[in-house]
């Protein structure tokens, strides 16, 4: 494995870390919180502004992708991870795929999420995502 590599994998590992605590967190409640302190105890994520969904959706599981258009963490993800979980969950309708974008990182990120509404509006959000993930320009990444 080269050093890029081992950079992006223990980032990737750091992150699901990170997830997995929060989550724990809000599973828990903060119940054990005395005096109350007004913590809030569940936690919802809103689907219904429109971020769109791959797979059934009748599916018992909905996995949320948060993903910025320039993130490059994001586009590995994408290129390296993405597949197998359309194969192993969205394909079999085990689980139904939504991504809300989290445009972080400047006006190129919030110009490219709008756009994907725009492809949406013409029946044509995934294969747009697949075009912008395929595309994209990371910095010391040759594309050939």
């Amino acid at each position: 494995m080269d050093a890029k590599t081992i950079i992006v994998a223990g980032t990737f590992v750091g992150i699901v870390l990170i997830v997995v605590t929060l989550f724990t967190s809000f599973q828990s409640g903060w119940d054990n919180n005395p005096g109350g302190m007004g913590m809030k105890t569940e936690s919802t994520i809103n689907l219904e502004n429109g971020s769109p969904a791959l797979g059934s959706e009748s599916a018992p599981i909905t996995i949320v992708e948060f993903g910025d258009y320039q993130c490059e963490s994001c586009y590995y993800w994408f290129h390296n991870t993405r597949s197998t979980l359309i194969d192993n969950y969205i394909e079999t309708g085990k689980a139904k795929l939504v991504f809300v974008d989290l445009p972080f990182l400047g006006r190129d990120s919030i110009t490219a999420a709008q756009a994907s509404y725009c492809a949406e509006d013409q029946g044509k959000y995934w294969e747009y995502h697949t075009i912008l993930y395929t595309f994209q320009e990371i910095e010391g990444y040759d594309s050939g």
